[in-house]
Parts: structure tokens; C-alpha cells; sequence
């Protein structure tokens, strides 16, 4: 994974907030950190998806975006960044590259391989129930 990348998304993630024991405080530049952080998913490279996987491998996802889905029901900009955000990141594989060309080669597979494993843990965090029931609490506002 690239250097920059890593290190530009630690200054990034450093941004969003910090947990402080069960709760998680939300900085007041979270919205904008989050909103980059979707705009840099859409210009990233389309054949190997570097800033996507780096994404995944910090676990930014687990330590970061759902304590923000959990704790910014009350803040409207934040809320509606991290779902644009999570939505962006659960795209399925075959919509983000052409596997029939990623998979001629060993470095495509990998990728493919990547991706695919980030997607299933990008899931996997949504079988926490409070992500849910803040989903559906927000549905009323």
C-alpha cells in the first residue's frame, strides 16, 4: 500500500473524533473529513482501488464510522456524510472494477481477493445491532 496513502488517511482519521469510553465524541470538522474521504473514493485509481484497500486495512470502518453512525443521530451533516460514505464503501466488487481483466493477472487476483475480503468486513460491522437500530431511528426524524 502506498506510504502517502496510509499516512494522509491516519491525518484523516485522526480528524473524525475519538472514543472516550462507550461514547464516541464527534469533531466539528467530522463532516468534512467525511465528504473528502467519499470525494477521494471517486477519484481513486478504477483498476486497483489502492485508497479503498487502505481504507480497509487501517479499519477505519471498526474503529471510526460506526461509533460516528452511533453517536451523530442527532447531527444531521454527519449522519448523512457517514451514510453516503458507507453506502459508497459496500459498492459490490463487480461494480467497482472488470474482474475479467483484473483476473488475468496475479496482482488483479490479489486485488480482487482484496476488495472482496474489504467488502465482507465492511458488512460484517452491520451485524452490530445498534448500527441497525440507529438506522432505522433515523428513518422517523
Amino acid at each position: 500500500m502506498d506510504v502517502a496513502i496510509l499516512h494522509e488517511e491516519f491525518v484523516e482519521g485522526s480528524a473524525l473524533g475519538h472514543q472516550v469510553g462507550e461514547h464516541y465524541v464527534i469533531h466539528d470538522q467530522t463532516a468534512q473529513v467525511l465528504n473528502n474521504i467519499n470525494r477521494r473514493l471517486t477519484e481513486e485509481d478504477k483498476t486497483m482501488r489502492s485508497y479503498r484497500r487502505a481504507l480497509a486495512f487501517s479499519e477505519m470502518i471498526k474503529k471510526d464510522l460506526v461509533p460516528i453512525l452511533i453517536n451523530s443521530y442527532e447531527n444531521i451533516d454527519v449522519f448523512s456524510a457517514v451514510i453516503r460514505l458507507l453506502v459508497n464503501l459496500t459498492i459490490p466488487v463487480e461494480c467497482l472494477c472488470t474482474s475479467e481483466v483484473l483476473a488475468k493477472s496475479e496482482v488483479g487476483l490479489q486485488t480482487i481477493s482484496e476488495l472482496s475480503n474489504c467488502l465482507l468486513r465492511t458488512k460484517e460491522v452491520f451485524t452490530d445491532s445498534r448500527t441497525t437500530s440507529i438506522q432505522h431511528s433515523a428513518c422517523y426524524f
